[in-house]
């Protein structure tokens, strides 16, 4: 029993750590990635976002604060997760190939003003390298969630994407994701809406 209240305390401190270095590494590209999301919305644009594994539980996050709310009680923001659809990734998986799950998607529904958001934990990134060029072809510009290990998706970035890296990978990467996720959903919702409830 004491052996596993010392592991869990040494996880949270370790936890708290790599979130905290996050911050430190993360925050100013924030206010960069809310820009990005605010001139979508504003310019009648949707997010589509996606994530493989652990990370499409993070896409899925941020695809429901969106389109609901976060904190702020206000009108629905456009925002689709291409992770969420299992008939349509087991048929392209099976009859296609597993990468192109995200990257069909994207060739049929993406227009030149949305922006595509990907989450890359360190895992299986071959759909959200195929993602991204997809993204590229139809002129999206791409906002990348990633890890210390995702020099594969990262590589595909051009100037005009944006880049917020995690020190980590795995599960700390998801953890912070989902933190900086909550932080970019506040920032959206006080640029586009104000402080105040805007309920429709």
């Amino acid at each position: 029993m004491q052996d596993d209240l010392a592991l869990l305390t040494q996880r949270t401190v370790d936890t708290i750590e790599h979130l905290q270095e996050t911050a430190d590494q993360s925050l100013q590209r924030m206010l960069v990635a809310n820009r990005l999301l605010c001139d979508t919305f504003l310019n009648e644009g949707k997010v589509l976002v996606c994530g493989s594994g652990p990370s499409a539980a993070t896409a899925q996050l941020l695809c429901s604060y969106l389109l609901h709310r976060y904190d702020l009680d206000r009108p629905a923001l456009p925002a689709i997760n291409l992770s969420n659809n299992s008939a349509l990734i087991s048929q392209i998986g099976v009859e296609s190939s597993i990468n192109d799950i995200f990257a069909k998607p994207i060739q049929a529904l993406a227009q030149s003003q949305d922006l595509l958001v990907v989450f890359n934990h360190g895992t299986r990134a071959g759909s959200l390298v195929q993602a991204i060029q997809a993204a590229h072809n139809r002129g999206l510009r791409v906002l990348a969630f990633s890890c210390r290990i995702g020099e594969d998706v990262v590589s595909l970035l051009t100037p005009e994407d944006l880049e917020i890296a995690t020190p980590g990978s795995g599960s700390s990467a998801v953890e912070a994701h989902t933190m900086l996720v909550h932080r970019l959903c506040e920032l959206v919702d006080r640029s586009i809406f104000g402080s105040e409830d805007v309920s429709s």
